[in-house]
């Protein structure tokens, strides 16, 4: 799939078919990830691959009554490591930076999922609190989103945008 093409097609999915991800698939999601640009190349994203359903659903209960998550197959919390970014840009880095360059990743990681056949949904309403006690995240790494992945069981409709000319 072109790159264009992808951009112009992906849509987010919140029906998913219980059919497991190939574990390779996820990796190559994952691995897209890794590539997107970021504050001084710092590469300050991390992320954690969670499979496990009894994790999933739990996760799914802290998430702004977005209970379709329990349905994900797979999902990918994207952290941003702002101390890291911090040491080399202070308060500008920890507060955007690295807030941008794990949205660069997260919108790789949408491409990539669509691109293989995945779907997958950019969810940012959560308890960052909870999410980092149950997944044992360091308090120097922020949750950034959630990333629902799976073959999609919806047939997702056409979405409006708007008028390139009132957007320039």
């Amino acid at each position: 799939m072109k790159t264009i093409d992808a951009i112009n097609t992906r849509r987010s999915i919140r029906k998913y078919l219980q059919k497991p991800l190939d574990f390779e698939k996820v990796m190559n999601i994952v691995l897209a990830g890794t590539k997107a640009p970021s504050a001084g190349n710092l590469q300050d994203f991390r992320f954690i691959v969670i499979t496990d359903q009894t994790v999933i659903k739990s996760i799914a209960e802290h998430c702004t009554e977005q209970y379709w998550i329990a349905e994900a197959p797979v999902l990918i919390v994207v952290c941003a490591e702002t101390d890291r970014t911090a040491t080399h840009y202070g308060l500008r880095g920890e507060r955007l930076y690295a807030t941008q360059s794990a949205a660069a990743a997260i919108q790789n990681i949408l491409l990539a999922s669509h691109d293989l056949g995945i779907g997958s949904c950019w969810v940012g309403s959560f308890d960052e609190n909870y999410l980092s006690d149950k997944l044992g995240i360091p308090e120097k790494i922020r949750p950034q989103a959630i990333i629902t992945l799976g073959y999609s069981d919806e047939e997702p409709t056409e979405k409006e945008f708007e008028q390139l000319e009132r957007i320039i």
